[in-house]
């Protein structure tokens, strides 16, 4: 085989592996399009009214346009290849270059910020349940965010924002707001704070809501010579900010597959395409 003939036969060989890494693109494409929407249909529609923010959405949000940039680019890689047309490999290679540079940004940008938007959220999340939790329920705002809560608390088994933060609801207005005296016979936690067994009925509500002897009653460190109270077992000690963020990690885990997967795929079509179009 002539030098010739070598080289020929090598272009084929990477004009084939373009194709079919742009096959994989877009069969990636589809599948994160189909998982972003998964994301937001069954996991966080109710979160940016309970966290302030809509980074989770966002998030998701990124994620189908990450599929839909997969989809595409797959598109053009593969009609540049097959035609061989230079100016469509041209245009693939600087679409696969500006999404390298702002994938790079982006997460630079999300490791700089990533504390102070956690300081806001835990900060947005205190001042809702103060101020705005079963507060006034006639407005649609404040039935809104209540809602959310109460289905945050119930589909992530957590209770106000801290982890063992359920003191956080007799600050509220909520709390101020309900019939009888407090400490007697006022509820510490609304109901979603509480427990469901099996059956879906409340493991102990009224243990949950009204224990005065241990959590969430009584939190501080007992008098000498008392024996601290045992858990409340009915009763959720996860905060909801400790379980938001656990679900976050979940959706960056997402991402940060993808994002290995697009480098790859980015940093070889950016080489095979620029050798392809070198031949043509």
């Amino acid at each position: 085989m002539s030098k010739g003939e070598e080289y020929r036969h090598s272009t084929r060989i990477i004009r084939t592996s373009l194709i079919i890494g742009n096959g994989i693109l877009c069969l990636l494409g589809a599948l994160v399009i189909a998982l972003g929407i998964y994301l937001i249909t069954e996991k966080i529609h109710f979160m940016p009214y309970v966290y302030g923010t809509q980074l989770m959405a966002a998030s998701c949000y990124l994620i189908i346009s990450a599929g839909c940039v997969l989809f595409l680019i797959s598109f053009i890689g593969c009609f540049g290849s097959i035609n061989d047309n230079r100016r469509i490999l041209l245009i693939y290679s600087i679409i696969l270059s500006l999404v390298f540079v702002l994938g790079m940004l982006g997460s630079v940008l999300a490791i700089v910020y990533w504390a102070w938007v956690m300081d806001m959220v835990r900060y947005y999340m205190t001042e809702s349940i103060l101020s705005t939790y079963g507060y006034q329920m006639e407005d649609p705002w404040n039935n809104l965010v209540t809602r959310s809560w109460d289905e945050v608390q119930e589909k992530y088994g957590c209770c106000a924002v801290r982890d063992q933060g359920w003191s956080l609801y007799r600050q509220s207005f909520w709390y101020k707001d309900l019939p009888g005296m407090e400490g007697v016979d006022k509820p510490f936690v609304p109901p979603s704070c509480c427990k469901r067994g099996s059956n879906g009925g409340y493991v102990n509500k009224e243990m949950c809501q009204y224990n005065v002897d241990g959590p969430p009653g009584f939190t501080g460190a007992p008098p000498p010579g008392i024996t601290l109270a045992p858990p409340n077992d009915a009763l959720f000690y996860k905060g909801c900010f400790t379980a938001g963020k656990e679900v976050f990690r979940s959706i960056t885990a997402y991402l940060i597959v993808i994002g290995f997967i697009m480098a790859l795929l980015v940093v070889v079509g950016i080489v095979f395409s620029l050798h392809l179009y070198g031949e043509f």
